[in-house]
């Protein structure tokens, strides 16, 4: 994921943690997030962690993502609404 999103990965920020499945090795960069519905656009940069483990979905984190925004997760139609909170966004366009 991080290669087809042109992440640039920080060699200096390279940790290993630890998770349910084990030991992982997860390294960071920064990228740009947008958020649309094609009438609201919010735009921001953030620092996320990436690893070479084999995973079959991407993960939202709440620290620089799912912070800014109020979730309701609706599973059985397989969707996620976010609404906008208050939290401000760093460096923000919108």
């Amino acid at each position: 994921m991080a290669d087809r999103l042109g992440l640039v990965i920080d060699d200096g920020a390279a940790y290993i943690i630890d998770s349910a499945g084990g030991d992982v090795s997860v390294s960071y960069g920064t990228v740009t997030i947008e958020v649309t519905d094609g009438i609201e656009r919010y735009k921001w940069q953030t620092t996320v962690g990436v690893t070479n483990q084999d995973w079959s979905e991407a993960i939202l984190g709440h620290s620089g993502c799912l912070e800014f925004f109020d979730a309701l997760f609706r599973g059985e139609k397989h969707e996620v609404v976010l609404n906008r909170n208050e939290t401000a966004l760093p460096g923000a366009e919108s």
